[in-house]
């Protein structure tokens, strides 16, 4: 449950960003919301997807609060999410590269922006599906098949993330025989299932590495390619490349010591100067 004053600004966000994907809808469907129940019902359901984007607990929120405003407000941010009114999802390559750009120009922590926005965007059907106001202007029931995969990738992000919060130095026994250093700590899969169903879970060892291995899959087709833009090709302003056509392998081979390439050459004198003098020698002889 919110406290008033976190209620009350992300209702005030919410207006903001409703008004803002007003103005990039058309014409017509700007002039069915504004200024209707439809608006307020549709600035329910943002207002949910910020929370759900950024939410309470979240050790970030104080970092990025602030910041977003001004990332929800610019046009193309807006325009990809007013696809969610016309029941499309939004091109998750556009708004994480933006985003990754705008919190590195604010030198804001790194953060999961997919996860982030997958969750976002599941908060909003399940409002918009509940908003009566809406029926008529949002085709909820195509919306969520459009959303389908990143709610799926939100549902399976939040799963594991618990399993991984059960899976603390709390529910279980760790040996070391060493030091430890801090680094990237992984621990393994069953770990964690065994504290997961230990403490209650409802997830069997199945359910978790499917669950795992459908977020692995996604992460492997988003950031297996590299996005560039402004250079058209085909009647596309965006050519995407597969890592492995942009990474080429390449085979090197040591190069010799100094000190050895060195004796080699010395030797090669010395070989040449005792074949030159025998050839004096016989000279000589002959002579």
């Amino acid at each position: 449950m919110l406290d008033p004053f976190t209620t009350g600004y992300l209702a005030g966000l919410a207006t903001n960003v409703t008004a803002s994907i007003l103005s990039a809808l058309g014409k017509r469907t700007q002039q069915a919301i504004t200024g209707t129940p439809r608006q307020q019902a549709l600035e329910r359901c943002y207002q949910a997807a910020l929370a759900a984007i950024l939410p309470e607990d979240d050790p970030l929120r104080e970092s990025y609060q602030r910041p977003l405003e001004d990332f929800w407000a610019e046009q193309a941010v807006a325009a990809e999410l007013a696809k969610l009114v016309r029941g499309r999802e939004p091109d998750l390559a556009t708004l994480r590269d933006r985003f990754e750009e705008f919190a590195e120009e604010r030198h804001l922590p790194a953060v999961q922006f997919a996860e982030r926005l997958a969750a976002g965007v599941d908060a909003f059907v399940q409002v918009a599906e509940q908003e009566a106001a809406l029926t008529d202007i949002i085709q909820t029931a195509q919306l969520r098949d459009a959303t389908q995969h990143l709610r799926t990738l939100a549902a399976d992000v939040e799963a594991i993330r618990r399993a991984v919060e059960l899976a603390r130095a709390s529910t279980g026994d760790v040996t070391a025989t060493g030091n430890i250093h801090a680094g990237n700590l992984v621990t393994g899969t069953q770990h964690i299932v065994n504290n997961y169903l230990a403490s209650a879970g409802t997830w069997n060892e199945a359910d978790y590495r499917a669950a795992l291995g459908r977020y692995l899959e996604w992460l492997y087709v988003s950031m297996g390619k590299v996005v560039l833009r402004g250079i058209k090709s085909g009647g596309q302003q965006v050519i995407e490349l597969s890592l492995h056509d942009v990474y080429v392998p390449l085979a090197a081979e040591a190069l010799p010591d100094s000190r050895d390439v060195l004796k080699q050459g010395l030797g090669r004198l010395a070989r040449r100067s005792r074949r030159e003098t025998a050839v004096m020698d016989d000279e000589l002889v002959a002579a």
